[in-house]
């Protein structure tokens, strides 16, 4: 077992609240681990809900960092925290089925 897949098994066990967020994508898995390790504590679980704020999660997180933000952990996190509604397009494009990113307002669509 690699070194970074004992940190991602160890950082995110069973019942962890990011779990949803990944979607049993590995990629995702990845960013967020790697994000968790740049962002510290609060900052992190804010930059999370950011992240749910978007309506970005799964394989929506991957094509973000990859895709969109070519691995460059620092534009991802400016562009979420500026949400981005460029972002949000450019994800729904390489993502068309399922739910949708938006600039801002999904943690509060079902309220």
């Amino acid at each position: 077992m690699t070194e970074r897949l004992a940190t991602q098994r160890k950082r995110y066990r069973m019942g962890d609240p990011l779990l949803p967020f990944v979607e049993g994508n590995m990629g995702a898995l990845r960013v967020l681990t790697d994000l968790s390790q740049k962002i510290q504590g609060m900052d992190f679980m804010m930059f999370v809900l950011d992240l749910d704020d978007m309506n970005i999660r799964g394989s929506q997180i991957w094509v973000a960092y990859k895709d969109v933000c070519n691995t460059d952990l620092d534009v991802l996190i400016k562009r979420v925290k500026g949400r981005d509604a460029t972002l949000a397009e450019a994800i729904n494009k390489v993502c068309p089925d399922g739910e949708r990113a938006v600039a801002h307002g999904a943690s509060f669509a079902h309220l």
